[in-house]
């Protein structure tokens, strides 16, 4: 995995999330022929999507929460994510869909526009603190007033993670002293590897209480959610993914 991160000389957050656009692209038909079932956390949906919304998919891979959602709701959908190769397999997939490639920091729509944004297992590859702040703060700025939002990051806490988050260790004591206040890639950061070429791709652990905060700004809690393969957890460090409910302030 060395060889792939090579070329990420600084760490900063322009360099990382490129980095991670590059391996989506890099992957994306493998990605989508291991990710054409729908995930345990769509299930959350149900009861929160009502017909008639206009549904933002912020990150919306190869299209599968359309599927998912089109067997259960009239809605009016938005796909978008940065990778160019994943937006064209989710038009190849949903030929009716409405797909784009755009960037989740400055969303290509007019204020006020959806009723309700998804985002699964996009956030944990923001770097930086700056920059999360701003992804939430786009979310906000696309929704209508009393607008909601779910969205899902990666425990990467969980043992099988562990592995990756010790790699790099003193890299992320380097540039956590030389830049403390905005770390990009910093002590609670990793590569996770996909595939058998184990192309990495840049991940952030959150813990519940970092999540919770940097939503606080623009949103209402209204429900945290772990959730490990098929059921509902109590304690955090045993599910596999953290997801949040929220409202627009």
């Amino acid at each position: 995995m060395a060889r792939f991160i090579k070329h990420i000389k600084g760490f900063s957050s322009d360099e990382l999330r490129k980095s991670v656009r590059n391996s989506y692209n890099s992957f994306a038909k493998d990605w989508d022929r291991t990710r054409q079932h729908a995930w345990y956390e769509f299930k959350f949906l149900e009861d929160k999507i009502k017909n008639g919304d206009s549904v933002l998919d912020l990150g919306c891979g190869n299209g599968r929460l359309l599927g998912f959602l089109n067997e259960r709701k009239n809605i009016d959908y938005t796909g978008v994510d940065n990778s160019e190769e994943l937006i064209s397999i989710a038009k190849s997939n949903y030929p009716d869909g409405n797909f784009e490639v755009g960037n989740a920091l400055s969303l290509p729509y007019a204020d006020n526009s959806f009723d309700f944004v998804a985002s699964f297992a996009v956030f944990h590859h923001i770097p930086g603190r700056k920059t999360r702040e701003k992804f939430m703060s786009e979310i906000s700025r696309v929704l209508k007033k009393d607008g909601e939002a779910f969205i899902t990051v990666w425990n990467i806490y969980q043992p099988k993670y562990k592995k990756y988050m010790r790699a790099n260790f003193f890299q992320k004591i380097y540039r956590t002293i030389i830049d403390a206040y905005n770390v990009s890639f910093g002590l609670h950061d990793a590569f996770i590897p996909f595939g058998n070429e184990k192309i990495p791709r840049y991940v952030h652990g959150f813990t519940p209480k970092e999540f919770e905060r940097l939503s606080k700004p623009n949103f209402s809690l209204l429900e945290a959610i772990f959730s490990h393969r098929d059921k509902k957890v109590d304690n955090w460090k045993e599910a596999y993914n953290l997801c949040l409910y929220l409202r627009k302030k």
